[in-house]
């Protein structure tokens, strides 16, 4: 058996090295995504934190004066803190459920399924974020075909608003204030249900940078750093895209350009919902956009 060469045992380290090096990457990809949910949480957490102790103090109020006025003013503000607390606890929960739904396989999550509308559903999810929408004036618009605003579909309630929780969290999340959200739903040609969103940004988004982050992760600079919770809008979509892929079969596409690309002409036909606050034409800035859409085999909804 002949000796290996310097060559040959150099090419084995740097091949071991290569490997290791790989392996550290993986390791440090799960770490950040991890860091990422955490920081997501950390948020509806703490407001949660805040509503409790706000109701705690009109509670205390209302032991020292159960008059018929006190106890109506506190009524009221107890209400308003509540819908605040549901839609944190909301957050907080879609977040985890994030987490459970990677868990799941195609088969899995078809088991679950039961009779929704669509629209019903994603109408329901933006409603729950009124008080974001509110706080930053974003104004959003939903607009979507006939046969989608009839169509029953059969899929995991919770897989379905998970999903698009996050996609439309992301939107609200990284949208310029003071701006419109735009969503459009359809099907098409390859029976597949599209559901496209897009908002304004205040620089555009690489594409191709973030289908990087996609499909092979963050680099070691990128994870040792806080900037990758704020370096590229959109990154909050890498859950969606796998949830999209791995549970519906389907796929997600990303772009950024100086211009929408949901526009008066293509929502001709359309079914058109707004939801407040609409900014005033003249309050609307002229900004790049950030447009994502996802596609779900209508095999996947039945």
């Amino acid at each position: 058996m002949e000796k290996p060469t310097y060559e040959q045992l150099n090419d084995l380290y740097e091949d071991a090295k290569l490997k290791v090096s790989g392996l550290e990457l993986a390791l440090a990809n799960a770490g950040a995504r991890q860091r990422i949910t955490a920081h997501d949480l950390k948020s509806p957490l703490v407001n949660i934190a805040g509503y409790l102790e706000f109701m705690a103090f009109e509670l205390a109020a209302l032991e020292k004066d159960r008059s018929e006025a006190s106890v109506n003013q506190r009524r009221i503000t107890l209400a308003r803190l509540k819908k605040k607390m549901d839609i944190a606890l909301s957050l907080a929960q879609n977040q985890i459920g994030l987490i459970m739904l990677k868990g799941l396989s195609y088969e899995e999550v078809k088991k679950q399924a039961k009779p929704l509308n669509l629209i019903d559903e994603i109408r329901n999810i933006v409603n729950a974020y009124e008080h974001s929408r509110f706080r930053r004036g974003l104004g959003f618009i939903l607009e979507y075909s006939p046969e989608v605003k009839v169509f029953e579909a059969k899929t995991s309630p919770h897989a379905f608003a998970v999903l698009f929780s996050n996609l439309i969290t992301n939107s609200l999340k990284y949208a310029s204030s003071n701006s419109v959200i735009k969503a459009l739903g359809y099907f098409n040609k390859e029976r597949t249900f599209n559901f496209e969103l897009e908002n304004m940004v205040d620089i555009p988004i690489n594409p191709e940078k973030l289908k990087r982050v996609f499909e092979r992760g963050y680099t070691q600079e990128e994870v040792q750093t806080d900037e990758i919770y704020r370096r590229n809008e959109g990154l909050g979509l890498s859950d969606a895209k796998e949830i999209v892929e791995k549970v519906y079969r389907g796929r997600v596409e990303v772009s950024s350009d100086h211009r929408f690309q949901i526009t008066y002409e293509r929502a001709k036909g359309m079914e058109r919902e707004e939801f407040p606050v609409i900014p005033r034409k003249s309050y609307v800035p002229h900004l790049p956009s950030f447009h994502a859409t996802v596609s779900i085999p209508l095999e996947a909804l039945i």
